[in-house]
């Protein structure tokens, strides 16, 4: 019974040596959002800034959207993106704005390089491949719903693992363009409470 209790001891210690790290999961989380902020940047600059490795799809109205990634370097896609020269500002009418607010989760290109700058995200620090896609519902609460499952590896991550996760982004009311995560899992192991830390959501 003893040498069963230390075996069981010594498995359960290798396991937690590969489980995948709340910092793994964080840093990961945040370079979905790194990723698709870069690739709708770059499609408001002249010439389009596109990469091989990675793809923003819009519908038209914006009632949905989509991110696919094969391989791609987040890092090296935030550093293409910021040494792009920005488009040059013009003025929008109330209802141009009023309706880019609406059909986009990005509306400014300025709002997008602000917070791609602040990001510390070197080239090779993480590669993802995988999907999300997210679509606009009508019903209360007006919002976005999507899901994703992406696999994380670079430097950055103790080893590579697969995020899967959903999550909804109200456009209406106090939480209007927050990110709400509604799942995430890493390699089967729950951390929907490390993503809502992550994204400031307080359901109290």
């Amino acid at each position: 019974m003893r040498t069963l209790a230390v075996f069981l001891f010594i498995a359960m210690k290798v396991l937690n040596i590969h489980a995948v790290t709340t910092q793994d999961v964080s840093l990961a989380m945040k370079s979905v959002v790194i990723s698709t902020a870069v690739l709708r940047g770059g499609s408001l600059v002249w010439p389009v800034l596109e990469f091989e490795e990675a793809s923003f799809e819009q519908e038209g109205t914006g009632s949905s959207f989509s991110l696919h990634a094969e391989g791609a370097d987040i890092g090296l896609m935030r550093e293409a993106f910021l040494l792009t020269d920005p488009p040059e500002a013009r003025p929008m009418g109330f209802f141009e704005m009023l309706l880019q607010g609406v059909t986009s989760l990005f509306p400014d290109y300025f709002m997008i390089r602000d917070y791609v700058e602040r990001q510390y995200l070197m080239p090779g620090d993480i590669v993802l491949s995988g999907t999300m896609a997210a679509q606009r519902r009508g019903d209360v609460p007006f919002r976005y719903e999507g899901s994703g499952t992406f696999e994380v590896g670079g430097t950055r991550v103790s080893e590579s693992f697969l995020l899967d996760f959903s999550f909804m982004i109200p456009l209406e009311g106090s939480s209007v363009g927050s990110i709400i995560p509604l799942r995430v899992i890493a390699d089967g192991e729950d951390y929907i409470e490390e993503a809502r830390r992550i994204f400031r959501v307080n359901l109290n």
